[in-house]
């Protein structure tokens, strides 16, 4: 059975007075009390349960109503001042708040952290960063606004955190470190001691866990690559991540690699393990940024890496590592350190590679023994035994075979560099950056720069001398030198357009300028067909005017010029 204290609101006058009475309720519903009229309020509230009887008795007296109201009025500001009290400055004031001003479910607020507390009667609880421990008297203040040990207030640092007592942590207490916004949890059996993701108490009883990373898969960031080797075993596990802050690279930690250092592989001091980057683990493909062509030819083994993409920062243009490359430099092709490969412009690039084409008819018979083709100084011979032998020092010798399509074979062979001692021997001879095959009309051979004997056709601009020494006059080369070749440029395009006056008629020309030698050029007058000629000279397109009737190009005349690298 619940008892009650119904208090109502009497107008009286211009006077609103509140009386009290007891009321018992059977069926412990007080759906029908509220109904009534009032405030309801438990019988157990020692205020106004008091304040209630003292007015019940005053009202059976007679006294005025406007008495038995102040009474119950007393008795309802008692019990509101005791369940909230006015917030306290800190935990000094709220234990000096004397026995007389708090009651059991009593609540407070401490200005300092803003933290809520309740004060519990019954309670004895040793005094915590959660249990403040009244002046005087009995019972506790607990913090109210949270599972209290599970969650503490945050400490400064690693120091704070250390000098936290065995009262004011419990097992799976969480707490921030502020000085570098980690999150820690206490863990009562470990036994570890302090490393860069455990902190052990003064009192060296557990172990603060940190938890807001995988446990030491993350470090918190190093300065340079200094900070990165001066990682010590115990700051490190396998697996670990760091962030490197001057390059904002990301390197793992490989407990079992023996890799070579180099700008993808970083030595502790104790040189166990490696610190691999993270984002080129196993590939490699790129290079940090250098500063020019110079720097790129600089990057030594063992950063070179077949494929390997670097970005020139005085141009912003990438290029690629090619492991095989011996193209001869230019504009976008750059010498690889050791001498080993090339640096190639990874964007579009134009070029030709030199060509020159020898006819080996001869009908059906095979090149006579000691005649030759020389190209670029070095001289194929051909000879009549296999092995090939006998001929003269310093050449290359080729066996004949039995006719003219065995010795065109056989020489086609020598010059893409394929090694078979029964049809070749080279006798030391280094083998020149060309590559042949056999001709569209039967019985040519075609050879082209290559990036190695045998190798891919590569643009070059060297006139490669080619000579013959064979019987039969009709097998001769195309040309004293090879032809067509033009070494790889970056491609470029640039228009312009200009309005024709009678100025460019009189001087009987008009030209087009531009940034670069073009290597075509095309032209287009918009009002009529183009009728006259034009030549590039120099960053220099000039257009014939002539004068005259149409079709030449007359004043007034719109013309465009398109230039091509």
């Amino acid at each position: 059975m619940a008892t009650w204290i119904l208090v109502n609101n009497i107008q009286v006058g211009t006077d609103r007075l509140i009386a009290g009475s007891l009321i018992d309720d059977a069926q412990e519903d007080a759906t029908a009390i509220r109904n009534a009229g009032g405030l309801l309020i438990t019988s157990s509230n020692v205020p106004v349960a008091a304040a209630a009887a003292l007015a019940q008795a005053a009202k059976l007296r007679g006294d005025d109503p406007a008495a038995c109201a102040a009474i119950m009025q007393a008795g309802l500001e008692t019990s509101q001042e005791s369940e909230v009290t006015t917030p306290v400055t800190n935990a000094t004031a709220l234990a000096a708040i004397t026995a007389a001003n708090r009651s059991n479910g009593m609540e407070a607020v401490k200005l300092d952290d803003y933290t809520p507390w309740i004060f519990s009667s019954t309670s004895a609880e040793a005094a915590s960063d959660w249990c403040i421990v009244p002046a005087a008297g009995t019972g506790r203040w607990l913090r109210s606004d949270q599972t209290r040990g599970v969650v503490r207030t945050a400490v400064a640092n690693a120091a704070a955190l250390i000098a936290l007592t065995a009262v004011n942590r419990k097992d799976g207490t969480l707490v921030v470190k502020l000085d570098d916004m980690t999150v820690w949890s206490y863990d009562l059996g470990s036994v570890l001691t302090t490393d860069t993701w455990h902190i052990e108490p003064t009192d060296g009883v557990g172990c603060w866990f940190r938890i807001d990373v995988a446990d030491g898969r993350v470090l918190p960031s190093v300065a340079n690559n200094a900070g990165l080797i001066a990682l010590t075993a115990i700051q490190r596990q396998d697996g670990s991540i760091v962030v490197q802050l001057d390059t904002m690279l990301a390197w793992m930690y490989d407990l079992g690699s023996a890799e070579a250092a180099s700008d993808w592989c970083v030595l502790p001091t104790d040189a166990v393990g490696r610190w691999l980057r993270l984002d080129q683990v196993s590939m490699k493909k790129t290079h940090l940024p250098v500063a020019d062509a110079a720097a790129v030819s600089a990057i030594t083994a063992p950063n070179l890496v077949a494929g390997m993409i670097v970005c020139k920062l005085d141009d912003n243009t990438l290029w690629t590592y090619s492991a095989t490359s011996a193209e001869a430099a230019s504009s976008t092709c750059l010498a690889a350190a050791g001498g080993v490969g090339r640096w190639l412009f990874a964007g579009a690039r134009w070029g030709v590679p030199m060509t020159n084409r020898i006819r080996l008819l001869n009908a059906t018979v095979k090149i006579a023994q000691a005649d030759f083709l020389t190209i670029g100084g070095i001289v194929y011979e051909f000879r009549d035994d296999t092995p090939p032998t006998g001929g003269t020092a310093g050449r290359v010798w080729i066996y004949n075979g039995a006719n003219a399509a065995a010795s065109r074979v056989n020489f086609i062979d020598a010059i893409n560099g394929v090694v078979d001692a029964t049809r070749i021997n080279y006798n030391g001879v280094v083998k020149p950056l060309f590559v042949a095959a056999a001709g569209v009309t039967a019985g040519d051979v075609i050879i082209q720069s290559a990036t190695a004997a045998g190798g891919t056709p590569c643009p070059s601009a060297t006139a490669t001398a080619c000579t013959d020494n064979i019987t039969t006059v009709t097998d001769i080369w195309d040309s004293a030198t090879c032809y067509g070749g033009v070494l790889p440029v970056a491609p470029m395009a640039e228009g312009v357009t200009v309005t024709l006056t009678a100025a460019h008629i009189a001087k009987g020309n008009v030209q087009f300028n531009f940034t670069f030698a073009p290597r075509l050029a095309y032209v287009w007058n918009r009002n009529r067909a183009q009728n006259e000629a034009w030549v590039v000279i120099g960053n220099s397109v000039s257009l014939t005017c002539a004068g005259a009737g149409s079709p030449n190009n007359q004043a007034a005349d719109v013309v465009d010029c398109l230039a091509i690298s």
